[in-house]
Formats: structure tokens, C-alpha cells, sequence
């Protein structure tokens, strides 16, 4: 059993959130990330180093009874934290906050514009004569999508990607820390935040577009050297590690998925009582070979994923490992992309604005804002 049960048996995960609002779904999973967060107590280096004890934050059954609340915990623990623990001189204090979660920390990497291509980002960090670094997004295609990054009650750093100029000279992709991204309760001055429309049968996320307008922050935000360094996309890989990890991570939490639902599927075919219409006496659903077939394969699939989840751990990762996976994939995909499309037989159905540019357009048209500049936070949560 994990040491999980006990909490996940207090009323803050047994509240029937369906029928409250967004804004307080979205502040219920805040609270259930930080509980679960506070349980496991991981370290910066339990982050970095990918810990048996992170390894096992992750087989945490306690995330699949709110997918928002580990998709939060996941970016503040592995790709916040894990990517500042990288740099860890002089943010020592910063880390102690953010492992008690007395802030909640955010990775703003893809835009609108750059999704798998982030190498080309367009946001930029311009060293200033003063020392300081200005962060500025060009254009629209240049906002951060889509990290939760409205306001929620906890006050937000973020850890931001952007292209480094200095003296006009482009320096490449480095993290930048933004501290702080909002108060809890306000964006900071020159930082806007439009609230994404919710994922249909999802627990709800603040997922958003960011953008930012000629924000300032300390030269030491710099997460790394002011240096070009010799092989800029090698660095930019580096340094965008963190992704692959949460990558894995987050197929680990999907198998606690797979347990939950295999679980209710046996139990309620054991239980669910029908009447044999050849012997006219009840037996169970379990009983019929077209319900044992496909629980006894869910189980026995979990279970093997599980055991080759153990395994991977032991394997180690490296970035070598990663680079290799994703180039086979690649070669074996990509040139028979189109085909793959047609084959899906879906395009008249599909009604999401991202598969346009017409359609994107006038989709953030309509979306909340949350302005750093505004008297007044706007909210149509």
C-alpha cells in the first residue's frame, strides 16, 4: 500500500467537484497538488537526479483521482524545479520556496508559432546596458502556449525560454526565471495571461497564452552563461531536458490509470449479477468469456507495464537514449505523415480552432485576459 491512502481517504479527495465552478476546480487541484506535494517531501536533488523516491512520487495511485492535480504537481516539481536545480548557484533560497510550495512554478517553453520546432522560439531576452534582461514576445505567434499561468491564489514564478540577444548578437535559447510571474491575485506589470477555453471531460487546468511586453528582470534571472557556447542546439537540448523526463513521467502516471480501471472493471463484473438465459440461474458477468477476456488483458498489460516501469528506472536515462529513440521514430513517421492523416477519416469532423490559422485567430479574440497593467484583474473564470 502506498503511504498515499490515508490522504487519499480525507474529504479534500472525496469532494464531488463536478458541480462547483471553474475558478474553484482549478483552486481545489492547486490544494490537492500541494498536499500530495507536502507528502512526498522530494528534494532538489530527489528532482534532478530522478530519484527512486521521485520514482515512486510518480507511481503515486493519489494522481488519477485528479489529472489536473498532477499535471500541476508535474510541472511545478519536474519541469520548474527540475530545470532550476540544473543552475542551482545563488537559487537556493528560491528552490526552499518552491518545494514548500509557498509558490507555484511554471514552464513556459512552446508558442503558438513553435510546438515541436521550440528551437525557433521567437520570445527574446535582450541583455541591457544596465545588466538587466528584457523579455519581450514579438508577435502572436510568439505567445507561450500553454502553461497555467493565471492567477490562482499562489503566487507564480516561471521559468521562460526565450532567445538571448546580446549587442544584437543572437546567443541562443536560454532559461530565464521570471520572478515573480503574478501575486496570486494579479499578473505583473507587463505580463498578460488569456485564460485557454477547458478540455471537454478533463479535470480543468488555467492552461493559457502568456505573452510579455518588454518585462524586466535581473541580469542573475539567467539561468546558465551569457557565453554562445559551441554547439547552440546541443545546449538548447540540454537544457529542455526536464521535457523528457515529465514525458516518462507522465506514462507512469497513466499506468496508475490502467490499475484504478482494471480495478473497477474486475470488481464490478464480479459483482453485477444477470440472469443465464440456457440455466435460468444468476451468475456473474465475470463469468461470460466476452467480460473475463478483456479484464484478465487490462490486469495482466498493467502488470507487465508496471514491472517494465521498475525496470526503466533501473536502466537509466540519458539524453543519448532519448536523442536515439526520437530519430528512429522520426525516420520511420515522418515521411508517411499525410497518409497517416487520410487514414484517420476524420477532417470534416474536426471543429478545434489550432488546425487554422483563420480558426486560431478568431479564437484568442474571444478568450479572458488577465492584464499586468489593468487597475483591475479581469475574470470571466
Amino acid at each position: 500500500m502506498h503511504n498515499s491512502a490515508a490522504l487519499a481517504s480525507t474529504p479534500l479527495f472525496h469532494r464531488n467537484s463536478s458541480l462547483l465552478s471553474r475558478r474553484d476546480r482549478v483552486a481545489l487541484s492547486y490544494d490537492r497538488a500541494k498536499a500530495i506535494g507536502a507528502l512526498h517531501s522530494l528534494t532538489a536533488d530527489d528532482i534532478l537526479t530522478v530519484s527512486p523516491k521521485y520514482w515512486e512520487h510518480l507511481r503515486d495511485p493519489i494522481h488519477v483521482m485528479d489529472g489536473a492535480a498532477a499535471t500541476l504537481l508535474t510541472i511545478h516539481l519536474n519541469l520548474c524545479i527540475g530545470t532550476i536545480a540544473m543552475f542551482p548557484e545563488g537559487k537556493e533560497d528560491l528552490l526552499e520556496r518552491l518545494l514548500a510550495f509557498e509558490l507555484s512554478g511554471q514552464y513556459c517553453l512552446t508558442e503558438v508559432g513553435h510546438g515541436l520546432d521550440a528551437y525557433h522560439l521567437e520570445t527574446t531576452a535582450t541583455l541591457l546596458p544596465t545588466g538587466e534582461l528584457e523579455i519581450n514576445t514579438p508577435n502572436e505567434a510568439a505567445d507561450k502556449y500553454m502553461p497555467p499561468t493565471t492567477p490562482a491564489g499562489l503566487p507564480g514564478i516561471a521559468v521562460v525560454f526565450a532567445r538571448l540577444l546580446v549587442d544584437g548578437q543572437d546567443r541562443g535559447i536560454k532559461p530565464v526565471l521570471l520572478v515573480p510571474l503574478h501575486n496570486g491575485h494579479k499578473m505583473h506589470p507587463g505580463i498578460t495571461s488569456k485564460l485557454l477555453s477547458p478540455r471537454g471531460g478533463s479535470g480543468p487546468v488555467d492552461h493559457a497564452l502568456t505573452y510579455f511586453r518588454h518585462v524586466r528582470v535581473p541580469g542573475s534571472s539567467l539561468l546558465g552563461s551569457l557565453e554562445k557556447g559551441a554547439d547552440l542546439k546541443g545546449a538548447f537540448t540540454h537544457n529542455i531536458f526536464r521535457v523528457v523526463v515529465g514525458t516518462l513521467g507522465m506514462g507512469i502516471v497513466a499506468l496508475s490509470g490502467m490499475r484504478m480501471a482494471s480495478y473497477i472493471a474486475t470488481k464490478y463484473s464480479m459483482r453485477r449479477i444477470v440472469v443465464d438465459s440456457f440455466t435460468g440461474k444468476p451468475k456473474p458477468i465475470m463469468a461470460f468469456s466476452t467480460q473475463k477476456i478483456p479484464v484478465l488483458t487490462a490486469i495482466s498489460q498493467t502488470l507487465v507495464m508496471d514491472a517494465f516501469c521498475t525496470k526503466l528506472h533501473h536502466l537509466g536515462l540519458t539524453q543519448e537514449m532519448q536523442r536515439k529513440m526520437e530519430r528512429d521514430a522520426i525516420a520511420a513517421l515522418y515521411p508517411k505523415l499525410e497518409s497517416l492523416l487520410e487514414k484517420l477519416a476524420i477532417a470534416d469532423y474536426v471543429t478545434a480552432p489550432i488546425v487554422s490559422d483563420e480558426g486560431w485567430t478568431s479564437h484568442i479574440r474571444e478568450l479572458p485576459a488577465f492584464h499586468g497593467d489593468d487597475a483591475a484583474v479581469q475574470s470571466r473564470l
